[in-house]
């Protein structure tokens, strides 16, 4: 089985969250309008904005780095696509 060993420049590796997402005392539940979340899973060693474990709101708009990492799905997505962090208060 092969798994991803790093994202290269500029890139983040993220995993697609649920319908609904519990963060600490916040729960947060998709409407299908909202952006989607993510956990972000690995991130490329130029990248300082992110790190692995949060939660992000990203854009959809490519979806086209899905790839399979531990026998799941996965997104590599440009940082650029990663638009909030999102964290209980």
């Amino acid at each position: 089985m092969q798994v991803i060993k790093k994202v290269l420049k500029g890139r983040i590796m993220i995993k697609k969250l649920e319908n609904t997402t519990q963060i600490g005392e916040l729960t947060i539940e998709e409407d299908g309008e909202s952006l989607p979340l993510a956990e972000v899973v690995a991130v490329a060693e130029d990248i300082s904005q992110v790190e692995v474990g949060e939660i992000v709101h990203y854009l959809m708009a490519r979806e086209t780095g899905r790839c399979r990492h531990n026998g799941e799905e996965h997104f590599i997505i440009p940082i650029s696509d990663a638009v909030a962090i999102v964290e209980d208060e």
